[in-house]
């Protein structure tokens, strides 16, 4: 029972399967008989007479309202990017768990058994990081291009979680996770030229633009900067997407002559990058890393642009990276 409050797992305490299991509350573990923890391992009952264990907590010790040992933590998020009407600013790091009351008068004071120190150890839970390099490239008429290569790094809890005792973990659970602004930066440029000709009319574009964005800490993104956004819900499949904010983007200019004369226009369209999959999410105890590979985004959404109709033709959108490599994944010797 109190290996169950504490989450120690000990080796002769009926350990559970695949994962050691993280602190539970007295009614999930012993408050039911026949439906708790103890239940379902054929414990607190004596089989030959029926007879049950009662367990009653203290109701005059601390708040009257006995239920955890030890703190639990099932999930942990950073928030990278403040969001309006948010109270968390970027870099808080938001943990989702079960932690009671400190019943203790003085937070100082020592837990004894027997005038032994007992310290109550915290369930640890570890975020893994994931360092990634993309790039992405606008292929247009002869040599009419624009290519963007994303420095970026991630951070997310992707931990399997009991979310009832006894029963498996499951998971991982994390929605549209952001960069770690400080620690990623893209690059742009755009450049080339194309020459058609038709009948008597010749046209000619070209593309100019270059640039540095840096990782955006608020959303909407701020001005010469981005956020990459990965979803892996429902999964299996991670999805990914990229945002910038102003300014970012290439010039166009686009020369007409014809027997009549010579005409010039020019423009400005922002960079956009279609939503794309990176493959699925590596779970435990596997390597959460994201092998090298790219998709072809031609015809989707985001690839066209802003361009003009009269220069609207592009040959091809493809994004790739290379191999995205995780760091400090989940420990398999964990509580969950």
């Amino acid at each position: 029972m109190f290996d169950r409050f504490l989450g120690k797992n000990d080796p002769g305490a009926s350990p559970e399967f695949l994962f050691k299991q993280r602190p539970f509350q007295w009614p999930l573990v012993g408050g039911d008989p026949l439906q708790s923890d103890l239940a379902k391992h054929n414990q607190g009952i004596d089989t030959s007479t029926g007879a049950l264990l009662s367990f009653t907590p203290n109701s005059i010790a601390g708040f009257g309202d006995f239920a955890l040992l030890a703190p639990t933590i099932i999930l942990g998020q950073v928030v990278e990017a403040s969001l309006p009407g948010v109270p968390y600013p970027a870099g808080t790091l938001n943990i989702f768990g079960t932690f009671g009351r400190d019943p203790r008068p003085d937070p100082d004071s020592k837990v004894t058994v027997g005038g032994l120190d007992c310290p109550v150890q915290f369930a640890g839970a570890r975020l893994t990081k994931w360092n990634g390099t993309f790039r992405y490239s606008v292929r247009g008429a002869d040599t009419l291009q624009v290519d963007i290569v994303y420095h970026v790094a991630l951070r997310v809890d992707i931990r399997k979680v009991r979310l009832v005792i006894h029963e498996l973990p499951v998971g991982p659970f994390f929605g549209n996770i952001g960069i770690i602004p400080d620690e990623s930066s893209a690059f742009y440029l755009c450049s080339g030229r194309s020459v058609t000709t038709v009948l008597d009319t010749t046209t000619t574009i070209t593309w100019t633009g270059t640039g540095n964005m840096s990782g955006s800490r608020v959303v909407p993104v701020s001005a010469d900067s981005f956020n990459l956004g990965l979803n892996g819900i429902p999964g299996p499949n991670v999805s990914a997407g990229f945002d910038h904010g102003a300014n970012p983007g290439c010039n166009w200019t686009m020369v007409t002559v014809t027997p009549t004369g010579t005409t010039t226009a020019t423009g400005r369209w922002n960079l956009e990058v279609p939503t794309f999959d990176i493959g699925p999410l590596a779970v435990e105890p596997n390597d959460p890393s994201f092998p090298a590979d790219f998709r072809n985004l031609t015809g989707q959404p985001g690839c066209q642009g802003v361009l003009p109709t009269s220069q609207s033709t592009i040959l091809q959108c493809r994004i790739e990276w290379d191999q995205i490599f995780a760091t400090s994944p989940p420990d398999p010797d964990s509580g969950r």
